[in-house]
């Protein structure tokens, strides 16, 4: 079950668990100046308003301007933590990572922690999911990004929600 939502991918809803690629760079509509009216389309040839992807320092690229987001092929399911679900902890946690280019996970680490706007007493239960996302992410496998047909390393957030039903 794969959609495309303003830049997030719907990867898997297994077991009550939402596993969400994001992806950085995807565009949003412009607002018009007028009601109802819609942004002019520009043609490719109207000056250099495309931009060449520039990879970083370590040669990672990002989403956008030709370089095309990796495909999950194989995405195993985070499991619960008994002490999580003992005390029906839910919310979602952003893993950052790198797809390098033969579609494997590289650097994964938590940006965003299932723990924030949480109580502090349950601070600690839900660090256990965040430690099972990352780890579950690392055994993901993708089809990796491309620019101009050939594999490309990208950076992208991967985020992951446990719910319990």
């Amino acid at each position: 079950m794969k959609q495309m939502l303003r830049g997030v991918r719907l990867v898997a809803v297994l077991s009550g668990l939402v596993i969400l690629l994001v992806l950085p760079g995807a565009a949003r509509p412009n607002v018009a100046q007028e009601p109802g009216s819609l942004p002019e389309a520009k043609s490719p040839d109207q000056g250099s308003q495309a931009q060449k992807p520039q990879p970083d320092a370590q040669g990672i690229y990002v989403v956008g301007n030709g370089v095309t987001a990796p495909k999950p092929t194989y995405t195993p399911s985070p499991p619960y933590t008994d002490q999580a679900r003992k005390k029906k902890i839910s919310g979602g946690c952003v893993v950052a990572l790198v797809v390098d280019a033969q579609g494997n996970p590289q650097n994964a680490h938590i940006t965003r922690s299932i723990a924030e706007g949480l109580p502090p007493k349950l601070k600690k239960a839900s660090e256990g999911l965040d430690q099972n996302a990352v780890t579950a992410l690392m055994q993901y496998r993708f089809e990796p990004a491309e620019y101009q047909g050939k594999p490309v390393p990208v950076r992208v957030k991967v985020e992951v929600h446990f719910a319990m039903y």
